[in-house]
């Protein structure tokens, strides 16, 4: 048998650069590739498929939506879906009918937002499934999965069958890394390539390093050799019979994984969060903003707060409390403090969004810009928490620059000043607007509004001052 595994993006401008397909033959990876993307990666795949006519293709994104929504539009199978889908999808990741997210567009009164097979998809890490109408905002998987529905279709008019609608050889399923990939540190190049160390996977150091280059590589490196794993359980699927599952599709997941419900479906702030703001304001509790007597605390609840109002989940409010407790207040032991009390996914964020470990930290511009080089393979829950704390200190700034003009300045880094501040800012703004989807689009014009009038006060004072 062979296993593909495609690490899916729906990035309008960029899908190409960031979905991954990896290809696995006789329990080896055989390829890591990236650069291709709607119908020349279908064609691709074909090609691929010819290899061996029991091929297997995992596809990282939702194959359908909640049953409802398809009997309430009429559709007879999920076929019909996705030809909607093909016609009418870039106006429903622009947020129409039941699909949220963007900006301005809440989350809707709806009678499910989750798919039984979303329900049905046990954590990691802390992690679960989003709904398909989520279209914008941390997490968002809605549009990665309407611009998939057509990328089935194309691969069915190509000879494949999508599984659990039918049957026969090659054949596609719906899967969901995380779950194969276990709770690792995706967005840490150094867990990503201790992981693949394992000789479980079989890998020489060339291969690794494709597999460990990026998240998108990685996960779909893992997920074709966790599918080989279980080639045997994967020949064995058989179509489903019952009508809701033939409407809204299934997720494979391996047998070695318990499947049950959830109690409820709505995430919601536990104990957990409160242990963290306890923590967080003792970490920092002789910690105050630069320039000023405030406590420190104030900017990390400043930061959790937009990263709850974009819809951001508990581990990510979490990570938000806990940002620059890495940076700040001890460094690799202090990641392991927060990996012990909260839980891996908390502390991948925090790392993610930690420019310096050491004490004393690397020279300031070496800093800023593999931060930068970072963010544009951040995942979307770092991207969340990361563009909520540069927009708070952006505020901070401009609010600073009207009361005392450019002495807000004097504050920062030495090595920066004025016109280093200006570039950083600059940049993150660039950063965040090329991450697309990945980002919460109000936040990014929000930090891009700020930026600008700073930029547009100092112009002003420079101006005045060369007068």
């Amino acid at each position: 048998m062979q296993f593909i595994a495609i690490d899916w993006s729906g990035n309008a401008s960029a899908a190409a650069r960031f979905t991954a397909i990896a290809v696995v033959r006789n329990g080896n990876i055989s390829s890591v590739e990236t650069g291709r993307s709607g119908s020349t990666l279908a064609d691709h795949v074909r090609e691929l498929a010819t290899f061996d006519p029991q091929t297997v293709v995992g596809l990282d994104f939702a194959f359908s939506l909640p049953a409802w929504y398809l009997r309430e539009r009429g559709f007879d199978d999920v076929r019909a879906l996705w030809r909607a889908a093909g016609a009418e999808g870039e106006q429903w990741v622009r947020g129409t009918g039941p699909f949220w997210g963007r900006p301005g567009i809440k989350k809707p009164a709806l009678r499910e937002h989750f798919r039984r097979t979303d329900l049905a998809v046990p954590a990691v890490g802390g992690i679960t499934p989003k709904s398909v109408f989520q279209v914008g905002g941390a997490g968002a998987v809605g549009t990665g999965s309407v611009r998939g529905m057509a990328f089935l279709l194309g691969l069915v008019e190509r000879g494949f069958h999508v599984w659990p609608f039918e049957g026969g050889w090659p054949l596609v399923v719906e899967i969901y890394p995380r779950i194969l990939t276990g709770p690792v540190v995706k967005s840490s190049d150094a867990a990503r390539r201790d992981y693949l160390r394992d000789p479980r996977w079989r890998l020489d150091g060339n291969m690794r390093n494709i597999a460990a280059a990026t998240e998108d590589t990685f996960d779909a490196a893992v997920s074709a050799l966790v599918m080989a794993e279980h080639a045997e359980e994967l020949r064995a699927l058989e179509p489903a019979t019952d009508p809701q599952t033939l409407l809204e599709g299934a997720i494979w997941v391996p047998t070695s994984v318990p499947v049950e419900l959830p109690d409820n479906e709505e995430p919601m702030l536990t104990d957990r969060f409160e242990q963290a703001l306890v923590f967080a304001a003792h970490e920092h509790r002789h910690q105050t903003r630069k320039g000023s007597d405030l406590p420190y605390v104030g900017h990390l609840l400043g930061v959790a707060s937009l990263v709850l109002e974009e819809g951001g989940d508990e581990d990510q409010a979490i990570a938000a409390l806990l940002h620059d407790a890495v940076e700040d207040q001890g460094g690799l032991p202090m990641l392991e403090q927060i990996r012990d009390r909260f839980g891996e996914r908390v502390a991948s964020i925090v790392y993610a969004c930690t420019d310096a470990v050491t004490i004393p930290k690397p020279p300031w511009r070496k800093r800023k810009e593999d931060y930068l080089e970072h963010l544009k393979s951040a995942p979307a829950e770092v991207l969340l928490v990361a563009v909520a704390d540069k927009l708070f200190n952006a505020r901070s700034i401009l609010q600073d620059y009207s009361r005392v003009g450019p002495a807000v300045w004097d504050r920062f880094n030495p090595d920066a000043g004025a016109t280093g501040q200006l570039w950083y800012y600059s940049e993150l703004v660039k950063a965040f607007n090329a991450a697309g989807d990945r980002v919460s689009v109000v936040l990014a014009r929000e930090l891009d509004r700020v930026v600008a009038e700073i930029e547009r006060l100092h112009q002003q004072t420079v101006a005045a001052e060369s007068a």
